[in-house]
Formats: C-alpha cells, sequence, structure tokens
C-alpha cells in the first residue's frame, strides 16, 4: 500500500511510503526529506523536484532572435523565410525584422518550428530562456 505524506499546512507534497508501514507525521522535525509539490494531472499525483519555470505566452522578438543568435540558427530562420510564396514572404519578413512581441502559439513560431524541425519542448525551452534574458 502506497501512503502519501503531506504538510497539512502548505500541502506540499513530503513523502510516499511503499508498504504496511503507516504514514509518517508530516509534522516531524526529525524528518529529512527534500519537500516537492505535488501536482494532480487528473488521473494521479505528479510530484517533481525539478520543477521547470512556466511557459511564457509571448516573449520580446528581439529576446527570441537573440536566442536563436545564440544557437546560431536565426540565420537558418531567415533562409526559410525566404522559400516563402508571395506575399507570405513579404509579410513574414516584416514580422520578422519589425515585430515587437510574438506569441507562443502563433503562426510564426509554428513555422519557425517546423523550418527549424524543433519538438514542442524544445520551443519552449527557447521561450523560457528568452524570457530569462534581463538588461
Amino acid at each position: 500500500m502506497n501512503w502519501y505524506v503531506y504538510d497539512s499546512v502548505t500541502f506540499m507534497y513530503l513523502k510516499t511510503i511503499i508498504s504496511n508501514e503507516k504514514p509518517l507525521n508530516s509534522t516531524d522535525k526529525s524528518l529529512n526529506i527534500e519537500v516537492s509539490k505535488a501536482k494532480w494531472n487528473g488521473e494521479d499525483w505528479i510530484v517533481s523536484n525539478n520543477e521547470k519555470e512556466p511557459v511564457p505566452t509571448e516573449v520580446a522578438l528581439w529576446k527570441l532572435r537573440f536566442v536563436l543568435s545564440q544557437m546560431q540558427l536565426e540565420q537558418s530562420v531567415t533562409d526559410a523565410i525566404n522559400l516563402l510564396e508571395e506575399p507570405q514572404r513579404t509579410a513574414a519578413t516584416y514580422i520578422w525584422n519589425f515585430g515587437t512581441a510574438v506569441d507562443r502559439y502563433s503562426n510564426t513560431v509554428i513555422f519557425i518550428k517546423t523550418a527549424l524541425g524543433f519538438t514542442e519542448q524544445e520551443v519552449d525551452d527557447i521561450f523560457i530562456k528568452a524570457n530569462s534574458i534581463q538588461l
């Protein structure tokens, strides 16, 4: 039997005990347990000590371009834009050169994702990294 131990004040997951043991008192100060949050995914509690930053829904385009340039991929996006037919090429060029912000789920990001062969997770990571840039 699995026992899930939670702090009754913060509702933070403390530990899972797999056996017929009784659950430990979550306020026991002698426990040396690394605390992590448990989240319900609709079917089960998911426990992770490696919580990632939330993915921003929008970032400044210059930040996105900077991250891509550091990955040496900015020119690849420009090359992909140049392969588009008109009028999409002109519109995409204006967005790429003069846009101010880009939405995570916009057609622009879908185009970049497809052109560079990125996974959803890779795009999320780029958005997190771009959002973290502070000047």
